[in-house]
């Protein structure tokens, strides 16, 4: 019988393998090392291109960053300016009204000053006035009269002063001593 091989402990036979092309072997370590280059060199080149974008897109972004600071800033200071404005233009209307005001009681005053310095001349001789009253509305005369027509007399007489309007008799009474009491009333042209 012929004699049969013996089968190595592994369950096959042991066959030794031979590189006949040695250049393969080569040429698969340089593409394997082309490839990890190329990897790494894609890699770098991504980074540098994602660097390349967002270090401008960084800039721009810290750039609008300060400008909105600024423009808050400024905003603010407009808005507390306009307020300032505001109570200064409120304040303004104020102080025109109560100007307006006080040139409006001067010119009253003032005609109650010519009034008063004309109505002496236009009191007649034997008429006694016990009292002059002054108010925003208006005046008031009170006197003692000796004739009925002086009351009248100073009635017209007034009348005739160009400041004043709505001149009239309120009272007239006669006493039993002979005496009249009257109340002359009025106010002062607008």
């Amino acid at each position: 019988m012929p004699e049969v091989a013996e089968r190595a402990p592994g369950g096959r036979a042991a066959l030794r393998s031979f590189n006949l092309l040695p250049w393969r072997a080569q040429q698969r370590k340089a593409r394997r090392r082309q490839a990890v280059v190329m990897l790494a060199s894609g890699s770098l080149a991504a980074l540098a291109l994602l660097a390349a974008i967002e270090l401008p897109l960084r800039q721009r972004l810290h750039t609008a960053d300060e400008r909105i600071g600024q423009l808050g800033a400024a905003i603010s200071l407009a808005r507390r300016t306009a307020g300032d404005q505001a109570a200064l233009e409120e304040r303004r209307a104020q102080a025109s009204s109560l100007l307006a005001e006080v040139d409006r009681i001067r010119q009253r005053n003032s005609m109650a000053r010519n009034w008063l310095a004309a109505l002496p001349a236009r009191i007649p001789v034997g008429l006694r006035l016990t009292e002059l009253a002054v108010a925003p509305d208006g005046w008031q005369l009170r006197g003692v009269a000796a004739e009925l027509n002086q009351p009248a007399e100073l009635l017209q007489r007034v009348r005739e002063m160009p400041m004043v309007a709505d001149v009239r008799m309120d009272q007239l009474q006669s006493n039993p001593d002979a005496s009249r009491r009257f109340l002359i009333a009025g106010r002062f042209e607008q």
